[in-house]
């Protein structure tokens, strides 16, 4: 079932949505159904996309009318709009409450990856204490977690004070990367090193504008992978997960036809990469080759089949 393109499946909807609770009460049920028929290795990753577009369609509905839309000159668009974020919201809150109505918790990691780097806005429909959620532990296998710790966590970037962003690979490393990827990324390379190279090269210098890239948002979420397993020493299995607000302060998307980056695709590619989903086909990075070891020993732990 397309959940995440409900709204625009039913027009009668759109014209009162209080009128059709019943059908989206119906119609999320459904959709609960169906996801627990789903097999247990891809159930999460297809919940946590759903969802995700879902949030996406209303940021985007929003965002237009913040920007671009003129309520006044528009009124039956506008309010057409409101119903649609009445639809998408009430159906994104219904999975929800039937997945704890049913006992079916989330893992923490993957619902802290699903809310890292979003503007607080995006999901401010639903209350934290709606999700059901476990975490691992080390005297059993799950244990209940704090639902106001999570809060905290999940929302402690926007609140802290930033650092300046870079990653310090060294300036050989760095310089390795910055070749192999001419091609994907502006070919500046002394704002590359800035960002990526030794301490020097921010010593007495302002921070440059981001790199732009240019490449798939799919192959950019590979990229900022490997660098954070080259981070962790080359351990795939570190499960801290990338962040996405300082990581758009370095890069900027010049893909203007593949918009799945500004629609928080990115953390679940990394989780489809670190699973068995395809990895970006002709997008080599031989700096990073112990790096991709590490990762295929891990995807075959989860079942992918690989080419060496």
């Amino acid at each position: 079932m397309r959940i995440y393109d409900i709204h625009n499946q039913h027009p009668e909807w759109v014209e009162n949505p209080t009128e059709h609770q019943a059908e989206i009460r119906e119609a999320a049920h459904a959709y609960i159904w169906d996801f627990f028929k789903m097999g247990a290795d891809v159930r999460d990753r297809v919940l946590l996309r759903d969802l995700n577009a879902i949030a996406g369609n209303r940021i985007q509905i929003l965002t237009y009318w913040e920007y671009n839309g003129t309520p006044e000159a528009e009124p039956t668009d506008y309010r057409q709009s409101r119903a649609k974020c009445i639809i998408l919201e009430r159906v994104f809150r219904l999975i929800v409450r039937y997945l704890a109505y049913y006992g079916y918790a989330l893992q923490h990691e993957d619902l802290e990856a699903f809310y890292n780097g979003r503007d607080e806005k995006e999901l401010n429909f639903i209350k934290f204490d709606e999700w059901q959620i476990t975490e691992p532990n080390a005297n059993k296998d799950f244990a209940e977690v704090n639902i106001a710790e999570l809060h905290n966590m999940l929302y402690s970037l926007e609140h802290e004070k930033d650092s300046t962003p870079h990653i310090n690979l060294g300036d050989k490393t760095a310089t390795a990367l910055f070749d192999e990827l001419k091609g994907k990324i502006d070919e500046d390379k002394d704002n590359f090193l800035w960002y990526f190279g030794d301490d020097c090269h921010r010593t007495d210098t302002s921070q440059p504008k981001p790199i732009t890239w240019y490449g798939g948002a799919n192959e950019f979420a590979y990229l900022c992978l490997l660098i954070k397993i080259h981070l962790s020493n080359n351990d795939a299995n570190y499960k801290s997960n990338i962040r996405w607000k300082n990581v758009n302060k370095i890069f900027t998307n010049g893909n203007r036809n593949d918009s799945s980056w500004e629609n928080g695709a990115l953390p679940n590619y990394v989780s489809g990469f670190r699973n068995k989903e395809k990895l970006p086909a002709k997008f080599e990075l031989k700096v990073f080759s112990e790096e991709l070891k590490a990762l295929k020993q891990l995807r075959k732990k989860m079942g992918a089949t690989d080419n060496d």
